[in-house]
C-alpha cells in the first residue's frame, strides 16, 4: 500500500461527523494524535519505570497505538491541510538536514538560542 492509498483508506474509515468541518476535523486530528502519543507514553512509562517486560505483547502493542498515530497523522495531513503524506516526509527530512547535518549532537543542540533561554 502506497502512502496515497493509505490517505484514501483513512478518509474512507472517518466519521461523518470527523468530516462535517473544519473544526470538527482539525479537533479530530489533533486530540487523535495527542491520545495515541499519550497511549505511547504510558507503555513507555510502564516498561522503563513500572517494570512491564519489553516483550511480543508490548511490541505489538507499541506497533497498534503507532498505527493509530499514524491514522490521525494521515487525516491531518489529506483532510485538514490538504497535503500529501508524502510532502510533509519530504519536509521533515529536509528541516532535519538542515538542522542537523551530520547528524543529532547534544552540543549542538544545547547551542541553540531556543534552548539557552530555558
Amino acid at each position: 500500500m502506497t502512502l496515497e492509498e493509505y490517505c484514501d483508506f483513512v478518509v474512507s474509515k472517518a466519521s461523518a461527523r470527523s468530516l462535517r468541518d473544519f473544526e470538527s476535523a482539525v479537533g479530530t486530528s489533533g486530540l487523535g494524535i495527542a491520545g495515541e502519543a499519550g497511549e505511547i507514553a504510558d507503555l513507555t512509562k510502564k516498561v522503563l519505570f513500572h517494570g512491564m517486560e519489553f516483550n511480543e505483547e508490548v511490541r505489538a502493542k507499541f506497533i497498534k497505538e503507532l498505527g493509530d498515530v499514524m491514522w490521525y497523522a494521515a487525516f491531518l495531513a489529506r483532510v485538514v491541510l490538504h497535503v500529501k503524506l508524502e510532502d510533509v516526509i519530504e519536509a521533515n527530512v529536509e528541516k532535519l538536514n538542515l538542522r542537523y547535518k551530520a547528524g543529532f549532537t547534544t552540543e549542538e543542540f544545547m547551542a541553540k538560542e531556543d534552548v539557552k533561554k530555558e
